[in-house]
């Protein structure tokens, strides 16, 4: 479950988190301007699959696919597994794993980011929370979270 405040000019409807409460900065109240609780289907009105480029990346050998995207309970999950799979450009991989970006349809300048997530145990596994610039250019990246396994 995530939670996004800023206190910049909303672009999506301000929704109070699951205790009703605001979020309050080191300035004073912020008005929450993204709320994502996981629930119910994909909501691809905020939320993309995949990579927001399509390129191989840091040797990785996965692909990123849409399938491995669950939502369930209240959660999110980006499954991992070995199978042969293929990238959206046409890689042949032997595993398939998931990723989701707001790339084109959320942004905020300035504000606090609040995230619950539970990282799997694992070789060769690397899961991570990033904030990446809108223009199509990394870096700058700002790494919340980042586990190598």
């Amino acid at each position: 479950k995530m939670i996004s405040a800023a206190p910049t000019p909303a672009t999506l409807p301000a929704v109070a988190n699951s205790s009703g409460a605001m979020p309050s900065g080191p300035t004073g109240d912020w008005k929450l301007v993204f709320n994502e609780n996981f629930e119910g289907s994909f909501n691809s009105s905020v939320w993309s699959t995949g990579l927001w480029f399509n390129a191989t990346i840091n040797n990785e050998l996965q692909a990123y696919r849409p399938e491995n995207v669950i939502y369930s309970g209240g959660n999110l999950q980006l499954k991992a597994e070995n199978r042969s799979t293929v990238t959206t450009w046409g890689d042949a991989m032997n595993y398939a794993s998931a990723a989701i970006h707001t790339r084109n349809k959320f942004t905020f300048t300035y504000g606090a980011i609040e995230a619950r997530l539970r990282a799997p145990k694992g070789r060769g596994l690397m899961p991570l929370f990033q904030l990446l610039p809108h223009l199509k250019r990394s870096p700058p990246e700002i790494t919340i979270f980042q586990l190598l396994g």
